[in-house]
């Protein structure tokens, strides 16, 4: 964002944008305290990493359901064109 954006912003959003920036920063400080914690056992590090690779080999899951309603409504819009 450039500085006319942030200064044009409601002042509600712009406080919230910047409670999610101070949560964001303390998720990966907590992400860094807990990769040092698990580096000073030889256990810690085999568990931590165990850990990380769980996380990331997850799949992806996007669930979207198809609504027929709203595709005939589209669909007679775009027949009309």
């Amino acid at each position: 964002m450039t500085y006319t954006d942030v200064m044009s912003m409601p002042l509600a959003a712009f406080w919230s944008f910047n409670k999610q920036v101070d949560r964001l920063r303390a998720e990966e400080d907590q992400r860094t305290l807990q990769l040092l914690a698990a580096a000073q056992s030889p256990e810690g590090v085999a568990k931590t990493f165990e850990a990380l690779r769980i996380e990331l080999d997850g799949p992806v899951v996007i669930e979207t359901f198809f609504d027929a309603e709203k595709f005939k409504e589209l669909k007679s819009r775009f027949r009309s064109n």
